[in-house]
Parts: structure tokens; sequence; C-alpha cells
């Protein structure tokens, strides 16, 4: 029966882990010394991580360009190039003192998969791809998965126009390492433009740690809304003034954040940060206490 499904073969090889573990190595290697692991999207030290890569991506016989949104992509060509490409890939981006593994095991197990292929000439019937997504982490203009939202159209002018500390625009930072802003206005690729896509990730929380299991498939994934609740109460004197007819702002809030812990898990609050402005030493605390809530 004929098939658009992505043809295996019956039995792939085993991968090199002592090669990709070495580019595991090296790859964090770039980082700044005294704050492992930082690499940031736009920074110098992210262009030199992504000039070595793009020679890793070349070495597993991946043919390698920048795409307008600043992602870098390898292409492995398969059997029928009208068909749509199977992708893997993530980031290798950080946050400031970032995981090590963060990212770069879902770019590098890739690589590896496509060099095991090139060395025993294995050929797909579709176009295999591996892609390092530009600044998945928040950047230094205040917008995160900066590449993956250029492929889908969702890199909006305003988000474009965002400035970091120097100045500098989003627009500015994507053509300063070599992509195209105006090119940035419709997705690079459509939403039925790939065959299917499969990420490599470590866990960041600790479910299968906990209970030991090598691998697991992500079915749903969290997602976030931040609300900004103030809660606001009376200032009086600290000394005189009974507990019991108090209104600090700070029980107000603290309730809060524990009626939110109580809640089911499905309904609970996965972030709760509050701030107190402190009044003088004599005055029982005061209003706003901003609590901003991440809810998932």
């Amino acid at each position: 029966m004929p098939t658009d499904s992505p043809a295996l073969p019956p039995s792939f090889p085993p991968l090199n882990a002592e090669r990709l573990w070495a580019r595991v190595e090296t790859l964090s290697r770039h980082t700044l010394p005294d704050q492992p692991w930082t690499r940031r999207a736009f920074s110098p030290l992210f262009l030199e991580a992504r000039d070595w890569l793009r020679g890793e991506f070349e070495a597993a016989g991946l043919t390698t360009r920048l795409d307008a949104g600043g992602n870098l992509v390898g292409t492995r060509a398969g059997r029928n190039a009208q068909r749509k490409p199977i992708a893997t890939g993530s980031h290798c981006d950080t946050v400031m003192s970032g995981g090590r593994f963060d990212g770069i095991i879902g770019v590098l197990a890739g690589i590896e998969v496509a060099h095991t292929m090139q060395e025993h000439g294995i050929e797909l019937d579709h176009p295999f791809e591996v892609i390092d997504f530009l600044s998945e982490e928040p950047s230094d203009y205040g917008i995160s998965c900066v590449g993956s939202r250029a492929l889908s159209g969702q890199l909006s002018a305003d988000m474009l126009a965002a400035r970091n500390a120097d100045g500098e625009t989003l627009a500015q930072g994507i053509a300063r390492i070599g992509g195209d802003p105006a090119a940035l206005a419709r997705p690079l690729r459509g939403a039925d433009g790939t065959a299917a896509f499969v990420e490599l990730h470590i866990e960041q929380g600790p479910v299968l740690e906990s209970r030991q299991l090598p691998i697991g498939v992500v079915t749903n994934i969290v997602g976030i809304r931040r609300v900004l609740i103030t809660v606001e109460g009376q200032p009086d004197h600290a000394g005189t003034t009974p507990m019991d007819i108090r209104r600090d702002a700070l029980v107000g809030a603290a309730r809060i954040i524990d009626a939110a812990s109580r809640r089911p898990a499905r309904q609970r609050q996965s972030a709760l940060r509050g701030r107190h402005r402190r009044q003088a030493r004599h005055d029982a605390p005061t209003p706003p206490t901003p609590c901003p809530a991440a809810s998932s």
C-alpha cells in the first residue's frame, strides 16, 4: 500500500557515543569561564560556538545554511527531494549560568544521527534536517524563541523593533549575525512544511530521574500565564497597633500564596514571587505588595 510515512532502514546502526560526547565537551567549553554555562544568543561567544557548530554540521555530511531568521540549518538529501523534510534539533544559546546540556544535546544528537547515516551510506526517502534555532532562551532584546518564531511567522514588527541595552534592535541583531529581517513578514516555512519534527531534550524536572526512567515521550507541555496581583493594606504604627486589627499587605499576599499551593495539582500556580515595599522602621508594612504569579 502506498504511504507517505518516513521509511527507515530495517535496522539503524548504533550511534557513536564517544563522538557525541566529545562534541558535547567541546561545545560546553564555549562559555563565560567564571559563569558556566553562559552562551548568550547574538554574543561573540555565541557566534564562535556557531562557527564551530557549522563545521560539525558539514563534517557530518550536512549541506549547511543560515536562514533569514538566523537559524542554522543542515540538510541531508533524501531519495525524494519533493518530500517534506524530517527535522530534529534544538538550540545552543543559554540563559545566564544555564544548564550544560540544555538545548545542545538536541542539536548534537541530530548531528550524530546525520554523521552515522553518512558513514553507513543510509538514505531516507525524505530529506533529513538538523536545526539550531536562534535564541530559544529569552534574549537581551526581551524576546525568546526568535528563530522558531521566524520560521512560523510569529515574529512581529514590534518584536523586531525591541532594543537591547546598547540600543540595537532585534532586527539589527538578526542582520548582524547573517539573517534577513526584511524577509520575516511571512513564515519562512508553513505549518505543513515539515513531515515530522522530534527534539531530544534533557529533563528539566525531577520526574524521570525520581522514577529511574531513562527516557520519556512528551505528550503535554506546561502553558504559562502571568498576572500581577496588588495586595493593599493599611500602614499603622508597628508598636501600638494590635495584631488582630492590623491590615498588613504582606500577610494577605502570604495567604494568597498559601491558598494557591493548596489547590489541586492541575490548577496549581507553578510559581509565585512577591515584592514587599518597606516603610519607616516604626510602621507596619504598607501597600502595594505586587505578587507576580505564573500559572500553569
